[in-house]
């Protein structure tokens, strides 16, 4: 498995769920290439993660935002059981 530079690896096996990620691909705050080697060490440890990149440079583009709370409810839907 690859090695991050962030502590991941007990996370991923205390919390074993789906995982959407949303990113700003300007997002100056945390760049989006730490989303894409996060969503790949969870898909590579057996997670399942989904990864969309927006053109935006809002670090908290999910705030309150109508289109985000749809997405989030069709992805929480897919796995409901």
């Amino acid at each position: 498995m690859e090695k991050l530079p962030y502590d991941w690896n007990f996370r991923i096996l205390l919390y074993p769920v789906p995982v959407k990620i949303w990113h700003g691909s300007r997002d100056s705050l945390v760049t989006a290439g730490t989303s894409r080697s996060f969503q790949k060490f969870i898909t590579s440890a057996g997670g399942y993660c989904e990864l969309r990149e927006l053109d935006s440079d809002d670090h908290g583009l999910s705030a309150g935002q109508p289109f985000m709370d749809h997405e989030l409810m069709l992805f929480f839907k897919r796995f409901d059981k």
